[in-house]
Parts: C-alpha cells; structure tokens; sequence
C-alpha cells in the first residue's frame, strides 16, 4: 500500500502511484530536485483504475501514456 513499481526491463508500470492533484503527480529525486508531471489522458485512467499490484503489468498504447512512461524510466535509478 501507497508504493509504485515499475517493470524497467519489460518497459511497463506495475503498480500505479496514486493521483491527487487533477491528473499530476510531483515527485522528490535522490538529488534533491522535485518536479511536477502532468499526466496524460492514458496514464491517469490506468493510475484510477488499478488499485494494487498488477501482476500482468501494463504497456501504454498512446503517444501521451507512452512518454510518460518513458520520462519515468528516464530517472529511475539503475
């Protein structure tokens, strides 16, 4: 409960954040920054509708879902 994960090698979120702020998230990095992201159309529905862990995992399909997924692998730390 109120933990994320994500599936860096299969490129797939697993377990959603959750959304607060009308579709936007901000997130606090290991280097002191914060940034606020908002959310696209796909990434917010699929965030809603998934309350616990999706063992399946889950691959957007739209432009939007798809580059937020790929700006959170971004600084995910390897």
């Amino acid at each position: 409960m109120n933990a994320w994960v994500i599936n860096i090698s299969e490129h797939q979120w697993w377990d959603p954040l959750t959304v607060w702020h009308l579709g936007a998230s901000s997130l606090a990095f290991a280097d002191g920054h914060a940034e606020k992201i908002k959310w696209a159309d796909e990434t917010v529905e699929f965030f809603k509708a998934t309350k616990s862990f999706n063992s399946s995992g889950w691959r957007p399909t739209f432009s939007g879902g798809v580059e937020d997924l790929e700006w959170m692998l971004r600084g995910w730390a390897k």
